[in-house]
């Protein structure tokens, strides 16, 4: 079946091979996407999207009493994590691009983060590893320090500096 296309004086939609063939893969790929709907996957994967408030903290095997993160804020691909004010009132002078990948038909889900130290250096950037899951309304993260290996497990034991996090939906101020 052919599209009734406007007609341009002298000259054919469809007079060069390329023109054509990229009609036909753009046509096909709208039908593809308007025939499969998103997958219950591909919505279980975006389920960290949101505000997350930092309801308990733990490393190296012992309970984080005054974790300095206060919250996590995630987007479709990226992390902004909101740091308690210091003893002194001053935030953190930096905080560095953070970037994640969640892969949720890993088991448990896994993440990557990606530090990005300095946005001018590709080079300069920091790779950790963790596993998410979701209990109800409540996350839990496990992150491994910088170039170990993904946690298995969402615990921490002494010397393996491990950062457990429990979240819970960030209540916003109207």
């Amino acid at each position: 079946m052919r599209l009734p296309l406007p007609a341009v004086p002298g000259r054919s939609i469809f007079k060069h091979r390329l023109h054509r063939r990229s009609v036909a893969f753009a046509a096909f790929g709208l039908a593809v996407f308007t025939a499969f709907p998103a997958s219950a996957q591909a919505e279980a994967d975006h389920f960290l999207i949101g505000s997350w408030e930092v309801v308990a903290a733990e490393e190296n095997g012992a309970k984080d009493d005054a974790p300095e993160e206060e919250a996590l804020i995630f987007g479709p691909d990226k992390l902004e994590i909101k740091l308690r004010k210091a003893h002194d009132g001053q935030q953190p002078p930096f905080q560095p691009e953070i970037f994640y990948r969640l892969d949720g038909q890993a088991s448990p889900a896994a993440i990557d983060l990606t530090l990005k130290l300095d946005r001018k250096d590709a080079s300069k950037e920091v790779n950790i590893l963790g596993i998410v899951k979701k209990s109800g309304d409540q996350v839990t993260l496990c992150l491994a320090p910088p170039g170990r290996d993904r946690p298995n497990t969402f615990e921490t034991k002494k010397g393996d500096n491990r950062r457990l996090l429990t979240l819970k939906p960030r209540k916003t101020s109207e």
